[in-house]
């Protein structure tokens, strides 16, 4: 008997947007249970403003959100962490006038002291810079160091997926790879990952893929298959 994947995230004809102005028209995906998945598109397609309706950001007008079964809408953003949903946005992901330790206290705020002793030492084993420039301001950190800090904010809670938006962006090719690494360790750890791929090193990471067109999901497909359609890659990737 075959065994049935088990879905941790799923959004189910959502249509969301900013003021009057929809952006996604009817978006569904599912995400399965130590996944990771990746989402591509053209800019302006919608790919944040799905990131930002699953984490609660933004509410839908229509369609529901729904995680391990439970659904989502009208919960707050900090409801959504509680219950395990991590978000990474594209901007703003630190306080650079803060040290890196006190970047991790922000994102453990509700942690009791002796549990967030406990995560800090994970976060510190995954990145070990941090550790070493724990007291330093993390306005001073490289745009990878950056990216590793935010990462590792989010996991202070623990969460059962991450949603990273454009991680890589900005980033020089060296730090591409040094962040896409770090996020590949997490899946291998079993990390549910849903990515915003904006670069092929990005999607090559993935094992399946959405790509989003007019805020409307187009195609659905693994990445062997993505990266074998010419005109997918030709279109968004540059050939």
């Amino acid at each position: 008997m075959v065994k049935e994947e088990k879905m941790i995230l799923e959004t189910d004809k959502v249509t969301a947007g900013y003021g009057g102005v929809d952006v996604l028209f009817g978006a569904s995906i599912k995400i399965k249970e130590k996944e990771l998945a990746a989402i591509i598109g053209p800019n302006g397609a919608g790919k944040t403003t799905l990131l930002r309706t699953i984490s609660g950001v933004l509410s839908p007008r229509k369609g529901e959100i729904i995680f391990k079964g439970e659904k989502l809408n009208g919960k707050t953003p900090r409801e959504r962490l509680a219950l395990g949903i991590g978000y990474i946005p594209q901007d703003d992901k630190i306080f650079p006038k803060m040290s890196c330790i006190d970047n991790l206290r922000m994102g453990a705020y509700t942690l009791p002291r002796e549990k967030f002793s406990e995560m800090l030492e994970k976060v510190y084993q995954l990145f070990p810079i941090l550790k070493e420039r724990r007291n330093q301001t993390a306005g001073q950190f490289s745009g990878g160091q950056r990216q590793m800090l935010a990462v590792a904010r989010a996991l202070m809670m623990e969460p059962e997926i991450l949603l990273l938006d454009e991680p890589t962006s900005g980033l020089q090719p060296s730090l591409v790879k040094e962040v896409l690494d770090k996020v590949k360790d997490l899946h291998q750890q079993g990390m549910t990952t849903l990515i915003v791929a904006q670069n092929r090193e990005a999607l090559e990471i993935a094992e399946r893929a959405y790509l989003i067109r007019a805020g409307q999901v187009v195609l659905e497909d693994t990445v062997e298959g993505l990266l074998d359609n010419d005109q997918v890659i030709q279109l968004y990737f540059g050939g």
